[in-house]
């Protein structure tokens, strides 16, 4: 199973489906009289197509079938099973053209319409799929089955409300069915309804406790939150049932490190190591642990060996170069960047390592020279993000502007560079050019939450339109709970609204998820000045100081209660 990604493969599923007899796949409920079961001058062929099929001989089946169709050519139970026996064959155009060429003739067949529907999933063209599942449930609105593959089908068109009514549909029959609650929360966790899919895995772990797929999607969602904690304990009961599983150890190493808890990582790498013996992943992650925690020496020894080992890998040449360059040592840092091809994964990465190793050289212009000359050779989104970044550190803020419009220009649908130039232009006082840029984020996402965030709080800090801003905000939150920044918005916004009890709870969770942000702790100081609290909002004032030790108006706020 790939941790990465997690899902039980559709087209593993369709192959199953294809190869099975689907004449069983149909409901029990459905009328039997709406198939054409072959004759009895057919059944002779048609049975000696079956019993070479059941051994393998496919081509003797096809003949057989062949045979039986043409004694009774309004069949469809023949037409199913000579497609089974092509798509076996591997000649799946073939079984495409007989089926669709009798349902031309007689589309009432609910059986062929499965095959189709099945025969077009697999070879993902989804939306024939979509018509031939319709199709059946017209026919038989108790195919169960049929809605389970149209909620496939919805899944692979990121059709979320289809695909959640299909699989409601399944479920009318059978709340505890299985895989109908399994992707229906796969679905609604691509929908980013974070609560209803968490609750949708739990349901999936209530019927089939050790069900892998949900427990390491639920362990995936509660990264996507920021939950690291939830998702280290799911990950620790899917090791619990399978020790040996190499990639969820290295996925429980990655949670570890995110959570800054470096020790836990390192001794799963080395768990991996004692079980498996050499592993070259865990071995990566090993020595960029050693990286994170200025283990130098020790991260250089593990990740050369790589190199030398693995010399077309060029992620570890990237890899060393940012040994070299935290090293000081940016000479070697460039030799090995140099390495990296253009059709490198890592080529557009390696670019930007160059410009920061220049940048650090003290060379600003050479570093933003070399990724204009870069852009004249490949336009990539990444690469004008970094360009106005290395503009804005100059102070050049109508540079950065401009990068960033002529990335918009190539890429109009790239929220990163939208979000990139309207926090630009809120640094240089354009709040309202900024919330624009937020604004078209918003047209292309809805639900993109740092948008949505952005636009609430710069209401709420100048006081305007504040229903709105809570709306905005709220929708924020549910996208990501759990965020600091996003419940300091809120917070400020109820601030702002003089609720200030809500402030309060809102800004003091804040400030324990973001203990090192002066703003946040700031915002919170206001609150307890306003709730009369002066003494803790001296204390909250203080350690927003030592955060921000330049904040003119913090000192300010400090000197102003010692009058109190």
């Amino acid at each position: 199973m790939s941790i990465g990604r997690s899902k039980i493969i559709v087209v593993s599923l369709v192959c199953f489906f294809m190869v099975s007899a689907c004449r069983f796949l149909v409901s029990e409920d459905s009328k039997r009289s709406e198939l054409y079961l072959p004759s009895a001058e057919a059944m002779y062929h048609y049975s000696l197509g079956i019993l070479h099929g059941l051994n393998g001989e496919h081509e003797e089946a096809i003949r057989e079938l062949e045979e039986a169709l043409k004694l009774d050519p309004e069949s469809s139970q023949i037409v199913v099973d000579m497609a089974m026996a092509y798509v076996e064959k591997g000649k799946v155009d073939k079984a495409k053209e007989i089926c669709e060429q009798f349902i031309q003739k007689n589309d009432g067949s609910s059986d062929l319409h499965m095959m189709l529907g099945g025969i077009y999933l697999n070879s993902r063209e989804f939306t024939k799929a979509e018509g031939h599942y319709k199709r059946v449930v017209d026919l038989d609105p108790q195919n169960r089955n049929a809605f389970f593959y149209l909620g496939l089908v919805y899944m692979e068109l990121q059709k979320n409300e289809d695909a959640l009514g299909a699989f409601d549909r399944l479920l009318a029959f059978d709340a505890e069915d299985l895989m109908g609650n399994y992707y229906k929360a796969r679905v609604l966790m691509n929908a980013k309804r974070w609560k209803e899919a968490e609750d949708g895995f739990k349901k999936v772990l209530s019927i089939k406790p050790d069900f892998d797929a949900a427990l390491i999607d639920l362990a995936l969602l509660y990264e996507k939150l920021g939950r690291l904690d939830e998702a280290v304990g799911v990950l620790k009961e899917f090791l619990r049932l399978h020790p040996l599983n190499v990639q969820a150890r290295l996925k429980l190493s990655e949670f570890y490190m995110k959570a800054k808890k470096y020790d836990e990582a390192e001794k799963e790498l080395q768990r991996i190591t004692k079980l498996r013996g050499f592993n070259r992943e865990a071995m990566l992650n090993l020595g960029f642990l050693y990286l994170e925690t200025k283990r130098y020496e020790k991260a250089e020894e593990i990740i050369s060996e790589l190199a030398r080992l693995y010399s077309g890998d060029h992620r570890i040449t990237y890899f060393l170069a940012l040994i070299y360059e935290e090293r000081g040592n940016f000479k070697a840092a460039k030799e090995q960047l140099k390495k990296i091809p253009s059709d490198s994964e890592v080529y557009i990465s390696a670019l930007i390592r160059m410009a920061v190793v220049l940048k650090k050289e003290g060379v600003m212009d050479e570093a933003i020279s070399l990724i204009e000359r870069s852009l004249g050779e490949r336009k990539d989104e990444n690469l004008y993000l970094f360009l106005s970044s290395l503009y804005e550190e100059k102070n050049d803020y109508s540079g950065a502007c401009r990068v960033l419009a002529e990335g918009i220009k190539l890429f109009p649908r790239s929220v990163d560079l939208y979000y990139a130039l309207g926090s630009l232009y809120e640094k240089v006082g354009r709040w309202e050019d900024g919330v624009a840029q937020m604004k078209k984020i918003l047209e292309i996402d809805p639900d993109h939450a740092d948008a949505l965030n952005f636009i609430g709080y710069s209401y709420a800090d100048r006081g305007l339109h504040l229903e709105e801003a809570e709306k905005l905000i709220s929708r924020a939150l549910k996208l990501k709970p759990g965020n600091g920044y996003i419940m300091d918005s809120m917070g400020w916004v109820y601030f702002r609204q003089n609720r200030l009890e809500e402030a309060l709870v809102y800004l003091k969770q804040a400030a324990s998820l973001l203990p090192e942000d002066g703003t946040i702790a700031e915002h919170l100081g206001d609150v307890l000045v306003r709730m009369g609290r002066f003494k803790e909002a001296e204390e909250v004032y203080r350690r927003a100081l030592m955060l921000n030790p330049h904040n003119e108006g913090l000192k300010k706020k400090i000197d102003a209660l010692k009058e109190k």
